[in-house]
């Protein structure tokens, strides 16, 4: 029987991996720049967000490589665009997320996320029956 989760101590820091239950993606929008896709994690019985700054000129390389670790479709270049392909299953389902604690802050931090298969993309077209 496979772990639900596991704990590894490295000095100041703890890590636990919990599977993760559910995922959301919306749009973020902020202030102070383009709007961020918003992606939320279930995992411990909470919802976990996480930022990623779309369309964001000075972040278009880590974008592509969270991207492409999770998609065969292209970057998208907008949060909203992001959303829809998300939800159209362009990105690889999310299976554990990792948490960090310091050893002085009880307030765990999401650190990272496993993901399983990345989907073909685009996808397949559906098989018909001919007649």
């Amino acid at each position: 029987m496979k772990r639900s989760w596991k704990v590894d101590h490295l000095g100041k820091w703890t890590v636990v991996i919990i599977p993760v239950r559910g995922v959301r993606y919306s749009v973020a929008e902020r202030p102070d720049g383009p709007a961020a896709l918003k992606v939320e994690y279930r995992a411990a019985r909470q919802w976990w967000p996480e930022l990623i700054e779309i369309g964001d000129p000075a972040t278009r390389a880590d974008v592509a490589h969270w991207w492409y670790g999770r998609s065969r479709a292209p970057v998208p270049a907008t949060a909203a665009e992001a959303v829809e392909l998300a939800q159209r299953g362009a990105l690889a389902k999310p299976r554990y997320a990792h948490f960090v604690w310091a050893y002085d802050d009880p307030t765990p931090q999401l650190d990272d996320v496993d993901v399983g298969p990345i989907p073909d993309w685009p996808p397949a077209a559906p098989v018909t029956a001919s007649a």
